[in-house]
């Protein structure tokens, strides 16, 4: 079904030219009476209406206010002539004025094509707005795997630490865990832990006092109060120097935080959710993350999959991508797009994972219109190329001839180290820069260990 619109036309012919021109692209009706409207009392799906700057005629002005009551949300695109003036009380909030003397029909077609667009854009936000449990679209084992586990963790309050490659979904399965859980009526505090300078840290996490330090002019609640009775979401926390993690940990355990400037601690009822894309195991190893707080964190563990291993998962988040865009005016969008692109989807590999697919499908939005919304195979293979996209055969050829590069590069780089230090592990590691156990490990997966041959 195409998109459908209103042309208001009590005392005019119908057959005028624009009228003519839009009725290839969209389904309109013609409104003449008021009992036309009566009939349809807001059933009817219209996306936008047409009407002239007409307001002497009564009829007119009594029947775009009539449509306004049951369609508040259709955009108004009002067509004056040569000597009409517009008038402001006739419009609507989310109105065009489209000058029929000064464009041509195509031109008009144009200014409706962004209005709608526009229009969808709008309503979509406001729908989000109102839905706080986010959708988790995908129907591949692990996806339903996870949502399983984030259920279960929904429902307690001990800390979660949420990992994951970029664009996974971290920050959705932080928001589902909160508004599926028993603190959803609490507020949900996100924080990116990477745009908290550090000698700001304290302020910002747990508060300050008026006069407390040069220009704290005004006393801060800080964001562990904010989330109060709720959840704290600490963003990117691998990326927390050390200092930071000491009095995030101590906040963490005690449940209480120490404004700055203040000697009485405030007691803190805050459920704590970790995201972070960085393996944080490795993090330990190198001493750039502590094992307290990691622990502290780590009581429950959710692990997002990258769509390489759920490739089933793209075709529904590209769909589900495309629904939530003006192209889900179209009630059969589905039908404007070539299954030859959804059969080009299956072959592709997504690094940045849903942004990527995000991109691609915005790209793809861009060179189709409301009325033009035909998606072809075409337009998406230049869409793979533009983004430099690769055939999930050839990224994982790369990608293993990349890993063999590494494999004996590592190898080559231990074997000089050892032979170097004739043998001894210990100043081996010491000239690499790690700690001797973490060499021990290497060795063991790079086949090097022999306990005959290297020294201990």
């Amino acid at each position: 079904m195409s998109i459908c619109g209103a042309y208001i036309l009590p005392s005019e012919n119908p057959s005028c030219q624009i009228l003519h021109s839009l009725r290839k692209f969209f389904r309109i009706d013609i409104i003449k009476h008021a009992m036309q409207l009566s009939r349809d009392n807001g059933r009817k799906n219209y996306a936008f209406y047409i009407s002239r700057f007409m307001t002497e005629f009564e009829m007119q002005t009594r029947l775009v206010t009539q449509f306004q009551k049951l369609y508040p949300s259709a955009v108004q695109i009002l067509i004056s002539m040569e000597g009409e003036v517009p008038e402001m009380e006739f419009a609507s909030g989310n109105s065009i004025v489209i000058n029929g003397n000064q464009y041509s029909p195509t031109e008009i077609l144009q200014q409706i094509d962004f209005a709608l667009m526009a229009y969808a854009d709008r309503k979509l936000e406001e729908e989000s707005g109102n839905t706080k449990v986010p959708p988790i679209v995908g129907e591949s084992p692990q996806l339903k795997e996870t949502i399983r586990k984030a259920k279960r963790m929904a429902i307690q309050s001990q800390p979660v630490l949420i990992t994951g490659d970029t664009g996974t979904g971290k920050d959705v399965f932080a928001r589902f865990i909160h508004f599926s859980g028993t603190r959803n009526k609490g507020p949900f505090i996100p924080v990116n832990c990477t745009t908290i300078p550090h000698d700001l840290f304290e302020s910002q996490f747990f508060g300050h006092r008026k006069g407390s330090f040069t220009g704290a002019d005004k006393p801060n609640r800080g964001l562990f109060v904010e989330a109060q009775s709720g959840t704290i979401v600490l963003d990117e926390i691998g990326d927390l120097n050390l200092d930071m993690q000491v009095k995030l940990l101590r906040a963490i355990e005690n449940q209480e935080i120490m404004p700055v400037g203040s000697s009485r601690p405030v007691k803190t009822d805050v459920r704590v959710l970790a995201l972070t894309n960085r393996d944080l195991t490795v993090q330990m190893e190198r001493g750039r993350f502590r094992h307290d707080l990691f622990y502290r964190l780590n009581r429950h563990h959710l692990h997002i999959s990258p769509l390489s291993e759920r490739p089933q998962d793209i075709v529904a988040l590209f769909e589900h991508i495309l629904d939530r865009s003006w192209y889900s005016l179209r009630h059969n969008w589905r039908n404007c797009v070539d299954e030859q692109v959804f059969d080009l989807l299956q072959t592709l590999v997504f690094p940045g994972n849903v942004r990527d697919i995000q991109n691609f499908a915005f790209h793809l939005l861009d060179m189709v219109t409301p009325s033009t919304p035909e998606i072809g195979l075409e337009s998406a293979s230049r869409i793979v190329e533009e983004l430099g996209l690769q055939n999930r055969d050839a990224a994982q050829s790369n990608s293993s001839d990349l890993r063999t590069s590494l494999f004996n590069y590592e190898r080559e780089l231990i074997t000089n180290a050892l032979t170097h230090t004739g043998g001894n592990v210990a100043r081996a590691a010491k000239q690499l820069g790690i700690a001797r156990q973490n060499l021990q490990q290497r060795m063991r997966k790079l086949h090097l260990f022999r306990e005959e041959q290297w020294l201990k």
